[in-house]
């Protein structure tokens, strides 16, 4: 499973967890979470962490990413674990503890609006695509 944007909440709330219902009314940022471009342009980074879907291997990376939202997870729903976050701290990735047996995995930003042009964002579609066939051979 991939949720993108509401879709990571949606995940998470479904699965026990909380939102923040106004990153502007509950947390001081300098970081833009909400921009008003559909193009998909870049607002702000997001610190990937070693060992989690999206970063394999090699130390904690940071990826550009564009953003639309003004709510984000709160409390991550059991089962799930935070796995990316901006640089404000505010969860951008979330995802199955146990990836090798559940692929679940939430994006808070919209890399299909990325994804032509920027191998980060274009790898959680490969990724969903590589469980759907783990899936249906019986690895997953």
């Amino acid at each position: 499973m991939l949720g993108i944007c509401h879709g990571c909440q949606a995940i998470n709330v479904a699965l026990g967890g909380t939102l923040i219902q106004d990153i502007p009314d509950s947390i001081e940022s300098s970081v833009q979470h909400r921009t008003t471009s559909d193009t998909g342009e870049y607002a702000h980074e997001v610190a990937v962490e070693l060992g989690s879907i999206l970063n394999t291997s090699g130390p904690e990376t940071t990826h550009s990413v564009n953003s639309a939202h003004h709510q984000v997870v709160e409390v991550v729903a059991p089962g799930l674990k935070a796995t990316g976050h901006a640089l404000d701290g505010i969860i951008e990735i979330i995802e199955s503890v146990d990836s090798h047996r559940h692929f679940i995995l939430g994006l808070q930003w919209h890399p299909e609006r990325l994804a032509a042009n920027d191998d980060f964002s274009a790898r959680p579609f490969t990724l969903l695509v590589e469980a759907a066939a783990r899936w249906k051979s019986g690895q997953l």
